[in-house]
């Protein structure tokens, strides 16, 4: 049956730790520190990447930050200009009826002026009327009915546009 040789047992023994020496020099020690450097390498990469990540939300923050700060800005210049639109359109009416009372006056004053002239030009033809028909009427005969013809004939020489 089995056949336990004491040499066999202590020689295969002894094979197998010198085999299992050999491996550890030669085979696991490149493999456990293939597996430590690739372990760091996966550790460096995930760091890196919380890192940019971390970045990231910083700069999304950040821009998102800048958008609403632009646009309250944006807000402010359309409120502002609306305001100086307002403004201006206050003084452009304000400007235009100060110009239209200006110019009210001012035709108030010429119609008066031209109405006060056209009075002085009537008065001055009603004196040269009653003076010239008076001369008619003083180098006339004192008789009232020729001095009735001689007022009519004058203001009948008269022009027609002094008469109306």
């Amino acid at each position: 049956m089995l056949n336990l040789d004491p040499g066999m047992i202590i020689w295969t023994w002894i094979t197998f730790f010198v085999v299992l020496g050999l491996l550890y020099k030669v085979a696991l020690k490149p493999m456990l520190a293939a597996i430590t450097e690739r372990e760091d390498s996966i550790r460096t990469d995930l760091d890196e990447a919380r890192r940019q990540r971390d970045e990231a939300q910083a700069l999304l923050d950040k821009h998102k930050k800048m958008l609403a700060e632009a646009d309250a800005e944006s807000q402010k210049l359309i409120r502002e200009a609306q305001d100086l639109a307002q403004k201006s359109r206050t003084e452009i009416v304000e400007k235009a009826r100060e110009e239209a009372t200006t110019l009210v006056a001012k035709a108030k004053e010429e119609i008066e002026k031209q109405k006060e002239d056209a009075l002085k030009t009537l008065r001055a033809e009603v004196v040269d009327l009653a003076l010239g028909a008076a001369e008619k009427v003083l180098t006339q005969t004192i008789d009232k009915e020729a001095n009735k013809k001689v007022v009519d004939s004058y203001l009948a020489s008269m022009p027609k546009t002094i008469k109306n």
